[in-house]
C-alpha cells in the first residue's frame, strides 16, 4: 500500500501514513502561521518535504435532539446575576444550567510532546468560570495523565445525565489522527501509537453520544489534528435576522474545529495555538454582553492565520436558527473607558502661560512636556490637511482601495517614540524586554499604551498645563500615516522621510536584532524620527483588513468591527516592506511583545 510523510504542525514531526485517498478538492486556503512552518518574503510555506493539505476552520450545526434524564449537580453560581443576558432580552439564562467538560494534553507518554495543549484548555476553562459564570463545580477538567481513554468516555457518558435546560460545551486540545477511511479520532494521553481501538473516535463522539444527549445546546470545540473528521452535518448559515433570544431558545449541536482532515499548528508564540489564541481573544475581551456561537466563529475565521480565509462547508441543515449563547456576567463585562465629549473648538494652546520647557509660542512647530526629573518628552506639530492614505502598488490588500482623508484639526505628535525613561517616569516600571534609558519602550499592550496617555494628561490638568479642549492619547490610523508621510510636506517616500530605509529606520538589516536608541536616524519632512523601525507602534483604531467603505474625514476607526488594533511602522526585526509608511496589521489589546511600542499625541479626543 502506498505511503507519505505526514507533517504534524503541534510537534513539527514527520509521521508515516498510508496513502488511500487524496486532499479534499475544496477551493479553500489557508495560511497557517507556525514556527514550524518557514517563512519566505512574509509568507508561511509548508516545508518541501511536506504534503500540502489544505487547514480549514469549520462550524457546524449537527444532528438530533433526543431525551435523557436530568443530572442534579451542585451549583457555584456566587449569587452573580447576568444582566447582560437580560439586556440582550434572553429569558431564562442560568449559568449555573451550563457544564463543561475541557481536555488538554501535553505530556503523551507514546506520542510526541505538545507544547500548548495544556495552557489552551486551562485558558479556556477559566475564561467560562470567570466571565461567563459557569459554576467550577460543572466544568470537568482532564488534564495530561487525567485525560485517558476510560476517563474521557466516562466524562462523556456522563453528559447523558443532564437535562433539557442544561448547556454542555466540550473542548478538546491534543493529537488527533485519522485512519485509511478518513475517520478522525482524538488521542489520549495513554494511547499507543498504532491501535485505533485505543482511541476516541470522532464517529463515536458524534453518533453515539450527541444522539443520546438531552441538552438544549451542545457546542465541541477540537484543536487538533485532522479534526475536520468530526464534520458530518451541516454549513453554519445563520439567517440574516437571527436575534439571541430566538437562537438561545432553540436546540442546537454546533461543532467547530481547527482545520479540515489536516494537521494544525500547535503555537502561535503566544503561548496558545494560534486557534486557541483568537478563541481567547473573543471569550476574554468581546466587546458583545452576550452572543451567539456563529459570531464568535466568524470573529475566529476572520482573524485565523493572519486574515486568511477559511470558509465552513454547506452540508445539510437539521437545527436552523438555534445557537449556543453565552452572556457575561455583570461583574465581569469589559467597560471600555467612557468617550470624552468633543467640546465646539479646539485651541491648542495652554490655558496659562507655559514653563519655558514648556514653551510652545506661535511661531514654534516644536513643545516640550517637563515630565519632572530633568525627563523630557518632545512634540512636533502637524497642521491639518488632506492625503492619500493606503497604496495601490505592492503592499497587501488590507492597504487598498487608496482614499483620500482630510485630517481637520492641527495636532501635537511625539517626536520618537515614547522611552523607557519616560514611561518609567510615569508608571513606575519598566515592562520593557531590551532596558535602556533612551531605547523605546516596548512589550507594552495597548491597554496599557491608553493608560500611559492617561496619566500624561491627568498629570498635566493637575498642573493647568492641558490645552484646551485637548487630552494625550494614542494616534489615529489616520494620523499617523498623514504625519509618517510628512503631514503634507512629504515626497510620498516609500519609508518615513526616504526612500532608503538605512537612513531613516532601524529595521531587520541593521539593527542588530535590537532595538536602539530613539532619534538616531534621521527624521522625516516634520521632524518626527523612527516612524519607520525600530518598534512599532500602537494606534487607536480596531483593525479592519481593507479600507473599503470607510470615513474619510478625521476617521477615528471606533466605526470598525472586530477586537484588534491597529499597529504601525515596522520594528527593529522587521524586512523592508513592514516598514512602509502604508503597512499596517492588527493585534489583540492584550498583546506585549518585544517589537511593539507606542507614541504619543496631544489632540483633541476622539470621537
Amino acid at each position: 500500500m502506498p505511503a507519505e510523510l505526514i507533517y504534524c504542525h503541534r510537534t513539527g514531526m514527520l509521521r508515516l501514513r498510508h496513502l488511500v485517498y487524496e486532499a479534499p478538492s475544496f477551493d479553500i486556503v489557508c495560511k497557517c502561521r507556525s514556527k514550524q512552518l518557514q517563512n519566505t518574503a512574509g509568507l508561511w510555506q509548508y516545508p518541501p518535504t511536506m504534503k500540502i493539505f489544505k487547514p480549514v476552520l469549520f462550524v457546524v450545526p449537527a444532528l438530533t435532539l433526543w431525551a435523557a434524564s436530568l443530572f442534579a449537580q451542585a451549583s457555584d453560581t456566587r449569587g452573580m446575576k447576568v444582566l447582560s443576558a437580560e439586556q440582550s432580552g434572553v429569558v431564562g439564562y442560568d449559568p449555573a444550567r451550563f457544564h463543561a467538560l475541557i481536555i488538554g494534553i501535553n505530556n503523551y507518554s507514546r506520542w510526541a510532546k505538545l507544547r500548548t495543549a495544556v495552557n489552551d484548555a486551562t485558558s479556556v476553562a477559566d475564561a467560562l468560570v470567570d466571565n461567563y459564570g459557569f459554576p467550577a463545580g460543572q466544568v470537568r477538567r482532564l488534564l495530561d495523565e487525567n485525560a485517558t481513554r476510560r476517563n474521557i468516555l466516562q466524562e462523556l457518558d456522563r453528559i447523558s445525565e443532564l437535562g433539557p435546560e442544561d448547556s454542555v460545551l466540550i473542548y478538546y486540545a491534543g493529537h488527533g489522527w485519522m485512519d485509511e477511511h478518513r475517520n478522525g479520532f482524538w488521542i489520549p494521553v495513554d494511547a499507543p501509537e498504532d491501535d485505533k481501538f485505543a482511541y476516541v473516535s470522532n464517529a463515536q463522539v458524534v453518533q453515539e453520544y450527541f444522539k443520546k444527549y438531552a441538552v438544549r445546546h451542545l457546542l465541541v470545540v477540537s484543536d487538533s489534528c485532522f479534526s475536520g473528521a468530526l464534520l458530518r452535518g451541516t454549513g453554519a448559515k445563520r439567517e440574516a435576522d437571527w436575534k439571541i433570544p430566538a437562537g438561545f431558545r432553540k436546540p442546537s449541536r454546533w461543532v467547530i474545529t481547527s482545520g479540515d482532515l489536516a494537521p494544525v499548528p500547535d503555537d502561535a508564540g503566544t503561548g496558545h495555538s494560534p486557534f486557541a489564541t483568537r478563541l481567547l481573544q473573543y471569550l476574554r475581551y468581546g466587546d458583545e454582553p452576550a452572543f451567539g456561537i456563529y459570531d464568535l466563529f466568524s470573529f475566529v475565521k476572520h482573524n485565523l492565520a493572519s486574515g486568511a480565509i477559511c470558509e465552513p462547508l454547506d452540508t445539510p441543515s437539521h437545527m436552523p436558527g438555534g445557537e449556543f449563547v453565552l452572556a457575561w456576567l455583570d461583574t465581569s463585562i469589559p467597560k471600555p473607558p467612557p468617550d470624552k465629549v468633543l467640546p465646539p473648538n479646539i485651541v491648542l494652546e495652554p490655558k496659562v502661560s507655559p514653563s519655558p520647557k514648556e514653551n510652545t509660542s506661535a511661531s514654534s512647530n516644536t513643545r516640550t512636556i517637563d515630565l519632572g526629573d530633568g525627563i523630557e518628552l518632545a512634540m512636533v506639530l502637524v497642521n491639518a490637511g488632506r492625503f492619500e492614505m493606503g497604496t495601490e502598488s505592492g503592499g497587501s490588500g488590507n492597504e487598498r482601495p487608496v482614499r483620500t482623508v482630510h485630517i481637520t484639526r492641527d495636532f501635537w505628535m511625539g517626536k520618537t517614540e515614547v522611552t523607557q525613561r519616560q514611561w518609567k517616569q510615569l508608571m513606575g516600571k519598566n515592562p520593557s524586554h531590551f532596558k535602556g534609558d533612551d531605547l523605546p519602550v516596548e512589550k507594552v499592550s495597548w491597554n496599557d499604551s491608553v493608560k500611559f496617555c492617561e496619566a500624561l494628561t491627568r498629570r498635566e490638568r493637575e498642573a493647568n498645563r492641558l490645552p484646551q479642549g485637548a487630552v494625550y492619547r494614542l494616534p489615529t490610523e489616520a494620523e499617523w500615516e498623514y504625519a509618517a508621510r510628512g503631514g503634507g510636506k512629504g515626497m510620498n517616500t516609500l519609508y518615513a522621510g526616504s526612500d532608503n530605509l538605512d537612513t531613516v529606520a532601524w529595521h531587520r538589516g541593521n539593527s542588530g536584532r535590537k532595538t536602539q536608541n530613539v532619534g538616531t536616524k534621521a527624521a522625516n519632512e516634520l521632524g518626527l524620527h523612527d516612524m519607520s523601525g525600530n518598534v512599532l507602534e500602537w494606534v487607536h483604531d480596531k483593525y479592519q483588513d481593507s479600507y473599503k467603505g470607510l470615513e474619510t474625514t478625521d476617521p477615528s476607526g471606533l466605526q470598525k468591527s472586530g477586537l484588534d488594533r491597529v499597529d504601525r511602522g515596522g520594528s527593529w526585526d522587521s524586512s523592508a516592506s513592514y516598514c512602509r509608511v502604508a503597512y499596517r496589521c492588527g493585534w489583540f489589546p492584550s498583546r506585549m511583545v518585544n517589537t511593539l511600542g507606542l507614541r504619543v499625541v496631544l489632540a483633541a479626543p476622539v470621537q
